[in-house]
């Protein structure tokens, strides 16, 4: 025979087992050593790597830096962070040649900014 009681009560310890999982991984992301759940709208470890600088001076340079499929060139100052060039990236490459990307961006530059520089 169908019992209501019974189905209420085996519907209740699920309700109670599904919120002791939920406080249980809440609490493993927020204060737990190990972060091996990642956050919700956080990125991969590996989105945003520093592939290459130049110091240009004291707190002045140009950096490449790649963020998930694109690769940036970056001028960074104390003030502010330019993008002088973003190159797109269609599958895994090794590095390439860091010269090339800096006359491209110095070429780009000259035509548009004249002999001042970028202006923000």
């Amino acid at each position: 025979m169908f019992s209501w009681g019974s189905y209420v009560q085996a519907l209740a310890i699920l309700c109670l087992l599904l919120g002791v999982l939920w406080v249980g991984v809440w609490l493993l992301r927020r204060y737990g050593r190990f972060n091996f759940i990642p956050r919700p709208g956080t990125l991969p470890r590996d989105a945003l790597l520093m592939e290459a600088q130049m110091p240009l001076g004291p707190r002045k340079g140009l950096m490449v830096v790649r963020f998930m499929n694109r690769r940036l060139l970056l001028a960074v100052t104390d003030q502010q962070i330019c993008l002088l060039t973003e190159e797109s990236l269609d599958h895994e490459t090794p590095c390439q040649d860091f010269q090339r990307l800096l006359e491209q961006s110095v070429a780009a530059s000259a035509h548009g900014a004249g002999a001042d520089g970028p202006r923000p």
